[in-house]
């Protein structure tokens, strides 16, 4: 998506927040086609109300609505931020066998037994979530591929699989992320099709970023799970190690930050005078933690 635009009006946000838990956005408050910038503070403030309580209970302090609507990209990166941190952990979550947490490390060994199944067999396995070559999508086309049983979810022509160089014959580095662009909007596009709920930026893809990468495979992982494609001999295996030596530093990590914030008092003082609810940006913290 085009995080400024499609922001500025609050219905995209309030899709995916009721996405993610689905009744926590009450759609008779909403101004479902907002025409002017009134609505939009109003749609956008309704973001900000529901992001500041439980099930999400993220910062509310120093952004309101207003500054959504008025499309300040600092504002609508903070705020998008951390509604992405807080889907990585619940996806995480629902990878968890038998009340233990699995590693990200154990998450690509198990998404590495998955891809050896595919037809195509696109892509080798991984040892890193910043791999280079996840940016071109064909790690995960091999994941859905296991998905597809019926053999017509993936068109194997259609898949871009040559990211060679070759100024020669014009293809260089802009045609390279023109193919790569296809095929992750691809990923995503069949992920959610499967019944995904997917919330990553294509950007953080592209880039091979792991906590995109991260995301979209523990996505597709926790799919695989409800439909019963993928086996479930990796769950009989966690279910022999220690419950506490194997939680996922990511989601402790970041399950901790949300917790140290539940706990952390108002700042009446930081309040706006609009009555409008007001959120933190932290960006600099952001950084530190999508580069480690």
């Amino acid at each position: 998506m085009y995080m400024k635009g499609d922001s500025m009006n609050g219905i995209l946000l309030l899709k995916i927040l009721d996405r993610i838990h689905p009744g926590c956005v009450n759609w008779m408050k909403v101004k479902v086609a907002p025409k002017n910038k009134w609505d939009y503070v109003l749609n956008c403030n309704l973001v900000i109300g529901i992001i500041s309580k439980e099930p999400y209970d993220l910062k509310t302090t120093n952004i309101g609505g207003v500054d959504i609507a008025e499309g300040k990209l600092k504002a609508i990166l903070s705020v998008a931020g951390q509604i992405q941190r807080y889907f990585m952990i619940k996806t995480l979550k629902e990878l968890k066998f038998a009340d233990k947490y699995v590693t990200d490390d154990q998450i690509r060994d198990w998404s590495n037994s998955i891809t050896l199944q595919s037809p195509y067999r696109f892509s080798q396995p991984i040892k890193k979530w910043n791999e280079r070559s996840l940016s071109t999508g064909l790690y995960f086309f091999d994941l859905l591929a296991v998905l597809d049983t019926t053999k017509t979810l993936i068109d194997p022509l259609q898949v871009y699989t040559d990211f060679t160089l070759n100024e020669d014959m014009g293809i260089d580095e802009g045609v390279l992320i023109e193919k790569k662009i296809s095929n992750i909007s691809a990923v995503i596009t069949l992920t959610r099709k499967l019944g995904g709920i997917l919330f990553v930026h294509i950007q953080d893809l592209i880039e091979a970023k792991s906590q995109g990468t991260l995301t979209i495979v523990a996505t597709i992982l926790a799919v695989g799970l409800r439909m019963g494609n993928f086996s479930r001999s990796f769950e009989q295996r966690m279910s022999t190690y220690p419950k506490d030596s194997y939680q996922s530093r990511y989601t402790k990590t970041l399950t901790e930050k949300l917790e140290i914030t539940q706990e952390r008092p108002r700042d009446s003082t930081n309040s706006r005078n609009d009555g409008n609810p007001i959120i933190n940006i932290d960006n600099d913290n952001d950084k530190k933690e999508a580069e480690e």
